[in-house]
């Protein structure tokens, strides 16, 4: 099943173009459709919205138009980002039906980039959780055992991906909501070290695979989000090596001692 690949094997089929972005994208609506009743990894669907953009990529790669690494590759979004007439809650009641008018940072890099938003998934309420039970509106469930949290603030984020409902998705880490979530989904979440900018915060994707495909994608995300200053992507010092690395050689993991 195509939505059972990797986030850069869709890359290259929507860039051989063995598919489209629309029919990518209504690949994972239709998913989403099928499995989120049990899983409630989202808090809403934008299904129109991710169909025009993803229509918008596909009518740009006609044209050709030179395209971002990701371009047409659909992702889920935390509910803690303001997307512009989006409903943006937090996991909160408290903004239940605000609809911001304007996009996050974070919201138009991924837009710029052309990266297909498919909605808004579930977290604790103001990220303030591990387990997704806190959530205002409903607790969501682990793909691989649905009477067991996805872990958290971010379960939302991690569960969309076990259950292939995207292939992508962005969560943000204080002190655990992205690395956690993924550790009990069987995901993969990265939280990136400091760059040249302070942040107290982060932002990340999570993966379905690791090998080449994390490397490939967290460079491509470094790329989109290159003067972000909260939550920047700073793997390596060489600001000009190849956005397509062909080895771990160059990344630089830390490991701090308790």
């Amino acid at each position: 099943m195509i939505i059972n690949k990797s986030a850069t094997e869709m890359a290259q089929l929507l860039n051989s173009g063995e598919i489209t972005s629309v029919e990518l994208t209504n690949l994972h609506l239709d998913r989403i459709k099928e499995v989120d009743d049990k899983v409630k990894a989202f808090l809403y669907v934008d299904h129109d919205g991710a169909l025009e953009q993803a229509t918008l990529v596909d009518n740009k790669r006609k044209s050709g138009e030179k395209l971002s690494p990701l371009a047409g590759v659909p992702l889920a979004l935390k509910d803690v980002m303001t997307q512009k007439g989006i409903p943006t809650t937090c996991g909160s009641k408290i903004l239940e039906g605000w609809r911001p008018p304007y996009d996050s940072t974070v919201v138009s890099r991924l837009k710029a980039s052309d990266v297909v938003i498919l909605g808004k998934t579930n977290c604790d309420e103001f990220a303030m959780g591990s387990s997704t039970e806190n959530s205002a509106f409903f607790p969501t469930h682990n793909p691989w055992d649905l009477t067991r949290i996805p872990g958290g603030s971010g379960g939302g984020s991690s569960a969309s991906l076990a259950a292939f409902q995207a292939p992508l998705a962005i969560g943000t880490d204080t002190g655990g909501s992205i690395r956690q979530p993924a550790a009990v989904t069987g995901t993969v979440g990265v939280k990136p070290t400091y760059g040249p900018s302070l942040a107290t915060d982060s932002l990340h994707s999570l993966l379905h695979w690791i090998k080449q495909d994390l490397v490939r994608v967290l460079f491509w995300m470094r790329h989109i989000f290159m003067k972000l200053l909260v939550g920047m992507i700073h793997l390596i010092q060489h600001r000009s090596i190849s956005l397509y690395p062909q080895s771990l050689k160059l990344l630089r993991i830390q490991m701090s001692k308790e």
